[in-house]
């Protein structure tokens, strides 16, 4: 028999809490399978467990004050899934101090093995979060140059 639900759902919400809130990136090599697979992410990919790594890192560059807030996590006998908020203001070049935040809420799924997360479904509205980041940008530009 493998782990138990509850022991599923403490390894999936450590991606919640080590990598995003204590930004230990090498928390992901605890977390995720070497074969890890992510589906959903930003322009629609299927990333590895080091490209999931540098998604991350980026999200973390561009957002430095991110935060993802777990609003509810439950398991089956087969997933364990997860609903969250991400927010943060960019910190982009040229934006200056007048970036607005963003925010979007996400869904997700994780498969387990050998007490490793191996995939990963995330459901989010990617072009909502490109549309906030892109409308900041613009305000910010308008500001710089009236």
């Amino acid at each position: 028999m493998g782990p138990s639900k509850r022991e599923r759902m403490q390894v999936s919400r450590q991606d919640f809490t080590r990598v995003w809130k204590q930004r230990d990136m090498d928390a992901i090599r605890d977390i995720y399978s070497l074969d890890f697979r992510g589906h959903g992410f930003p322009g629609d990919r299927t990333v590895t467990r080091s490209q999931y790594r540098r998604t991350v890192e980026l999200f973390q560059r561009v957002f430095p004050d991110c935060r993802i807030e777990l609003e509810e996590m439950h398991a089956d006998d087969e997933f364990v899934y997860a609903s969250w908020v991400f927010s943060g203001t960019p910190a982009i070049p040229g934006l200056g101090p007048n970036a607005s935040p963003v925010s979007f809420r996400g869904t997700g799924r994780h498969r387990h093995r050998g007490g490793k997360v191996v995939e990963v479904w995330v459901d989010t509205d990617w072009l909502s979060v490109a549309k906030q980041v892109g409308r900041t940008y613009s305000q910010s530009v308008h500001a710089a140059i009236s």
